[in-house]
């Protein structure tokens, strides 16, 4: 009698188990739980390594936007400023440029020319699309947004940031808005799950040992 009340309780507790997860799954509630934990699991991760001394990531972040979308207009911001930045930092004498932004279509002959001019007499600049499509090497992580619409950035009171699609663009006669860029070696990154490690270094790490 014990053991059929026991199975009787536990298929009970399980049927209850499996109502519940298809609630949630119907309602969005594994959604909602996902989104609210994530900013305590990200805390608990151990935290990553410091990243090298010698090498600075200049952030395009909602800040950034606040602070110079009055003084340079909408999005995509003018090459002018992007030529002062490489002038700039290459005061410093860096071994390398590296840009992972796209800079697709025309803007102006003169503005245009003066950013070239920059790059070449800077001599150090790498773009990261220009990199895999000359082949230079292996261009490791996972395929880009796909967004490359030209747009103009509104900051909300929340502090978030809304972009307008405003203007169509194509990289080399190529549009792909919504196609993206596909690495040659794909290795996926979900920072919720990465435990303070970082696997796309790990493997560009792991191709430039066995390449040397």
């Amino acid at each position: 009698m014990r053991q059929k009340r026991t199975l009787i309780l536990a298929a009970a507790v399980g049927l209850a188990v499996v109502l519940a997860c298809e609630a949630l799954l119907v309602t969005g509630g594994f959604e909602f739980l996902e989104n609210r934990s994530f900013d305590l699991r990200v805390r608990l991760l151990p935290p990553p390594e410091a990243p090298p001394a010698d090498i600075v990531i200049v952030d395009i972040d909602n800040p950034s936007f606040a602070a110079l979308s009055e003084a340079v207009g909408r999005w995509p911001w003018t090459r002018l400023l992007w030529t002062d930045l490489v002038k700039f930092i290459q005061q410093g004498q860096p071994r390398a440029i590296v840009f992972d932004a796209v800079f697709s279509g025309r803007e102006d002959e003169e503005v245009d020319r003066e950013f070239a001019q920059a790059l070449r007499e800077a001599g150090n600049v790498v773009l990261a699309y220009g990199f895999k499509k000359s082949g230079y090497g292996e261009a490791i992580g996972e395929r880009t947004a796909g967004a490359l619409l030209a747009g103009t950035a509104f900051l909300l009171s929340d502090g978030s940031l809304l972009i307008l699609a405003v203007d169509d663009a194509e990289v080399d006669g190529e549009r792909i808005e919504g196609k993206g860029v596909a690495p040659t070696i794909e290795v996926p990154f979900d920072i919720r799950y990465a435990a303070g490690k970082d696997p796309q270094l790990d493997k560009a790490i792991e191709v430039l040992a066995n390449g040397a």
